[in-house]
């Protein structure tokens, strides 16, 4: 698998072909790796793309036209091999098209391009997709980036509401209930520990600002801005031990839910493209 680097003078950022994966982000003001270094007895991954789903579906099979299909969770992008369309010092491009194999998961012709791009010490995530079926192309699209942490009860997030978060609760089979609750947070802040993803990834939903900052006792080290993307996930594998990182996940859509159907237009979040149509889905991910 080849790797392929973007720098300027605060960051240099590496990228695999597998996946369009970041896996590297450089802080060369600092001297510190931000990304998670993977472990296969911990996390063997990164940063997977999410494309064309985002999470669980029940029993891998959603219905579409009247026609079954199995797909695996979070969609086929996280195992694909990526082209790279276009590449500076300071950005590149990867794409991905329609293959006999994805169509027997996902019956759409598509066009999908992950672009990184820096600017001073921010990289800018974009995701497009391109409908080129003949149909209301229907997908959904996120990030899960892992960010390394010494010791995570040494850290929180800091939230623009000082007060609360929408969670959305899940079942033992980790599928979305229909009701929400709320998180409670100190000044905005939500100290991260092992315990708090017991139930699996915490699932919130119209987090004000549209920003999120991780931080220790040193104040800020990083900040994930989302603007127009509704839900956020937050994860770490639940283990009895410290596993050393934290997910920070913009979602375009949920994943599934145990009070809904199989027919994936009934998903919540899930996009819609006539055909010919494109959409972009944005972030960003600021080191201090």
């Amino acid at each position: 698998m080849k790797k392929y680097r973007i720098e300027n003078e605060y960051l240099s950022v590496e990228i695999s072909e597998l996946g369009a994966e970041l896996t590297s982000i450089f802080n060369k003001k600092t001297g510190r790796e931000m990304m998670w270094q993977p472990n296969d007895e911990v996390w063997s991954s990164q940063a997977p793309v999410l494309f064309p789903l985002i999470g669980r579906l029940k029993s891998q099979k959603y219905v579409l036209g009247g026609k079954e299909y199995e797909i695996a969770s979070h969609g086929f992008a996280l195992n694909s091999m990526f082209s790279v369309a276009d590449e500076a010092a300071d950005s590149i491009s990867f794409f991905i098209t329609d293959t006999d194999e994805t169509l027997a998961s996902y019956p759409f012709h598509f066009k999908f391009t992950v672009k990184y791009s820096l600017d001073g010490a921010t990289l800018e995530k974009k995701h497009t997709v391109v409908n080129l079926s003949e149909n209301i192309m229907y997908y959904e699209v996120g990030g899960h980036e892992g960010y390394a942490l010494e010791n995570i009860e040494d850290y929180y997030l800091k939230f623009e509401n000082p007060d609360y978060l929408t969670l959305h609760t899940t079942d033992e089979s980790i599928m979305l209930n229909r009701e929400t609750s709320k998180i409670s947070l100190e000044n905005g802040k939500l100290p991260l520990s092992m315990e708090l993803f017991a139930n699996d990834a915490l699932i919130l939903e119209g987090v004000e600002g549209s920003k999120v900052e991780l931080c220790n006792q040193n104040g800020r080290v990083l900040m994930v801005s989302f603007p127009g993307i509704e839900y956020l996930g937050i994860w770490t594998r639940y283990r009895e031990y410290d596993t050393k990182y934290v997910c920070i996940e913009p979602w375009s859509a949920l994943p599934d839910g145990n009070y809904l159907d199989y027919e994936l237009v009934n998903k919540v979040g899930v996009s819609a493209l006539k055909p010919g149509e494109r959409n972009t889905h944005t972030y960003y991910i600021s080191v201090e």
